[in-house]
């Protein structure tokens, strides 16, 4: 998996749809205890149970709000 730097088009695309406010996954991103991960092969997707279209995991173990 590869974690994101910059919040892409798609992946502000996957947020939105999935209910979270854009401007808040940005300013989290900031800390190092969040992160929105890319999977890249196929086997992460499934592992992960990601859609195909969208394979982004979001780590975020401090719960900070971002809806």
């Amino acid at each position: 998996m590869k974690t994101l730097k910059k919040l892409s088009k798609k992946a502000s695309y996957f947020c939105e749809l999935s209910g979270f406010d854009t401007d808040k996954v940005k300013e989290a991103m900031k800390s190092s205890a969040f992160s929105i991960q890319r999977c890249e092969t196929k086997m992460e997707m499934d592992d992960e149970g990601v859609d195909y279209a969208y394979p982004y995991k979001i780590f975020n173990p401090l719960t900070f709000d971002i809806r």
